[in-house]
């Protein structure tokens, strides 16, 4: 159970960071090929806040699921 909680944050994870790479590259670019793109940029920071914010959650699950298995590991030892 703990796995399976363990690997669904750290996949998670893995995804948020990706689209805020890919996210942050796109903004980055911004204003290189054409100008006309505000919509575009905003749509870009936003999309990065959205990764943020996913990451976060998924690594406050992780920081949870530890704290419950370093409980169970008390009160079984």
């Amino acid at each position: 159970m703990v796995s399976a909680v363990y690997q669904a944050a750290l996949a998670g994870l893995h995804a948020h960071q990706r689209g805020f790479a890919r996210h942050a590259e796109q903004v980055a670019a911004w204003g290189t090929a054409d100008a006309g793109h505000e919509v575009a940029l905003e749509r870009g920071l936003v999309e990065i806040l959205q990764a943020r914010r996913g990451y976060a959650a998924n690594l406050a699950v992780v920081r949870a699921a530890d704290g419950m298995l370093g409980t169970l590991l008390d009160v079984l030892a």
